[in-house]
């Protein structure tokens, strides 16, 4: 079993690597921000939220998914910004 820094590293290259192939797909940048979401890396799960907005900008599950996600950590402004 890996350590948790390196799990978290190996799994953020590994979803970084299917969204070469897969840029425009709205469930892979889903599930690359909820595993790191529920796996203790918040700051991830932001990031790819918010790249995948860049590339999908008109996408309403990923929008909420990620204003979802703004209300569980607390922070409602940017929740309701979205």
């Amino acid at each position: 079993m890996l350590p948790p820094a390196q799990l978290q590293a190996r799994m953020q290259f590994t979803f970084n690597q299917a969204l070469m192939v897969l840029w425009f797909t709205p469930q892979v940048w889903h599930e690359a921000a909820r595993w790191m979401h529920e796996n203790g890396h918040a700051q991830a799960a932001h990031h790819f939220y918010t790249r995948a907005l860049e590339v999908l900008p008109g996408n309403e599950v990923l929008t909420l998914a990620y204003a979802r996600l703004h209300e569980a950590n607390g922070t409602f402004p940017p929740a309701k910004a979205l």
